[in-house]
């Protein structure tokens, strides 16, 4: 079946992706032969151009008639910000794409914005009834409208968790209630899996501690095209380094693992107090260094400045404590 236009402009910010814009560059497509989709950004915004030119590019990488464009210009928004207003977008426009016959929108610029293209305008679901939302309200709550938001770009709103504390708080056991209670994905302590293959870990070196901070690190930050609201994490590399103090030196330092801490951008850190019963599974060091390494915790959160809620009490009373924390700052 011929389409009614060969070449369609689709404009936007795409500040983030969402079913929205989706939906107007399907309806596009429906009724032309090419789209071209000119993603634009300014170096201001929150979210980086990039990634947003990656997700679009990733959603249609299997349709080569979309052809998704990134322009990075720094390009004035509003009319009365340049008397040229019209012109520059003009040239912009046909910068990227040599030859038009339509441009759909669902905004109220599109009308003037074809006429000046000298291209037909296609307006698409302007009071947002299809899919009821914007930009803006991701931006500003993402989690109220996740349904929305695509799956490869669900990555960039979740909110990370981490569970901090000594050995025997009950971090493991924590982080998987969390998890389910929430729904949502966790991932566990690597320094265990790490160490669990050595012959006696004792033998823990300085490069030992770095790798599993690195390692323990890339397992929480790859991408996750099926991203939760949350990912719980049991430890980050403050507690590395505290281990390392425990196991390699008592001066134990590492540029690599205070580089990771430097970076590390957890949204919530709880530390888990000691006040529950010391349990040795037969691999933990005596109930003292517990005491030691929670002091030892809390002097690097304090010298790196990160804010931290002390949890304390039974199990059953910090489950609790934490789910008030998530919902006071997540909403959830």
């Amino acid at each position: 079946m011929e389409k009614k236009f060969k070449n369609a402009l689709v404009l936007g910010k795409f500040y983030p992706p969402h079913n929205g814009h989706l939906y107007l560059i399907d309806s596009a497509f429906e009724q032309s032969e090419t789209v071209h989709v000119l993603m634009c950004s300014l170096k201001s915004e929150t979210i980086p151009g990039e990634d947003r030119f990656k997700w679009l590019s990733k959603i249609y990488e299997n349709n080569p008639n979309i052809n998704i464009i990134h322009c990075d210009d720094e390009l004035p928004q509003y009319p009365e910000e340049d008397p040229d207003f019209w012109g520059i977008w003009y040239r912009t426009v046909y910068k990227y794409i040599k030859k038009l016959d339509a441009v759909f929108t669902s905004e109220d610029y599109g009308e003037p914005f074809a006429n000046v293209l000298n291209v037909e305008h296609v307006l698409v679901d302007k009071k947002r009834l299809v899919v009821p939302v914007s930009g803006t309200l991701i931006r500003n709550c993402p989690f109220d409208h996740w349904e929305h938001i695509p799956r490869v770009a669900r990555d960039n709103f979740k909110k990370k968790v981490v569970i901090m504390g000594a050995e025997s708080t009950g971090k493991t056991t924590m982080v998987k209630t969390l998890a389910k209670h929430y729904n949502s994905k966790y991932v566990m302590e690597y320094g265990r899996t790490y160490t669990e293959a050595m012959d006696d870990i004792n033998d823990l070196n300085d490069f030992d501690m770095y790798q599993i901070a690195l390692l323990h690190r890339d397992i929480v930050n790859r991408y996750d095209p099926d991203a939760t609201k949350l990912l719980i994490v049991d430890t980050e590399a403050i507690t590395t380094k505290v281990f390392g103090k425990i196991y390699v030196d008592k001066d134990f330092d590492s540029d690599g693992i205070n580089d990771i801490i430097k970076a590390q951008d957890y949204d919530l850190y709880f530390l888990l107090e000691n006040d529950v019963p010391y349990v040795n599974d037969g691999t933990r060091l005596p109930e003292e260094v517990r005491v030691y390494s929670n002091r030892l915790l809390k002097e690097e959160l304090d010298k790196w400045g990160i804010k931290y809620i002390s949890i304390s009490g039974n199990y059953d009373e910090r489950f609790k404590k934490i789910k008030r924390h998530i919902k006071k700052e997540f909403l959830l």
